[in-house]
């Protein structure tokens, strides 16, 4: 060991980090890309790892999670380095220093939490008449595009819909014909760029077709007169 590493960290996609001895932490939601880097000096190389099993010797054991997706564009060597699309969990990220000068090495580690954050999904639908179009309103939160998995009129998911790459958070739905009466919309899963949130008991979207009125036709009431018989 031959001196302490100054730490530079950056974080993107409104993440926060947090200093805290003797392993500095770092706390990101899902899809937050963590910008990280440690003071360069000239002549040193820069490897990094992650891990998710804590119990690795960090020292000398080389990280268990695959640093070519997580670590953008594949790069794992230099004073700084940018992970994304971590799913949640407890990770450690290693910075392994080396002066191939004076034949000495150091590491620093980063404890990073990554938390999990589920796309969530409401609809509503308006009662309508028989024979008209309607829509059903689907509002999503979290990061877009969304793919929706959804039913109609069957809440145990034997014939399983999608929708694919929806990109405003409000979407609108057509409903497909239908007899008059009491219908629902029953929803899956749903997903964004992060993650999955799928609903043990599906999300009910109920709505009403009604029957269309029956026309009659007018008559005119005859006056008294005109309706006796001579």
């Amino acid at each position: 060991m031959y001196r302490a590493l100054g730490i530079l960290l950056g974080m993107l996609a409104v993440a926060s980090a947090a200093a805290q001895k003797p392993v500095p932490l770092i706390e990101v939601d899902q899809c937050d890309v963590i910008d990280v880097g440690v003071q360069e000096f000239p002549g040193d190389r820069y490897i990094w790892d992650l891990y998710a099993d804590s119990t690795l010797n960090f020292a000398i054991e080389d990280g268990d999670v695959d640093w070519d997706i997580y670590f953008e564009q594949g790069i794992k060597v230099g004073p700084r380095i940018r992970v994304h699309n971590l799913p949640h969990g407890i990770y450690f990220l290693r910075v392994m220093v080396w002066d191939d000068v004076q034949c000495t090495n150091n590491l620093l580690v980063f404890k990073l939490v990554v938390h999990e954050v589920l796309p969530t999904v409401e609809g509503e639908a308006d009662p309508f008449c028989f024979g008209d179009l309607n829509e059903a309103r689907i509002t999503f939160t979290g990061r877009g595009p969304w793919d929706l998995h959804y039913t109609w009129d069957d809440e145990t998911g034997t014939q399983i819909l999608v929708f694919e790459g929806i990109v405003e958070p409000i979407f609108y739905m057509p409903i497909p014909i239908m007899a008059p009466g009491k219908h629902s919309l029953w929803i899956m899963e749903v997903k964004d760029e992060c993650s999955v949130n799928s609903f043990e008991v599906p999300l009910e979207v109920p709505f009403i077709i009604h029957s269309r009125p029956r026309t009659s036709r007018i008559y005119l009431k005859p006056d008294e007169e005109e309706g006796q018989n001579p």
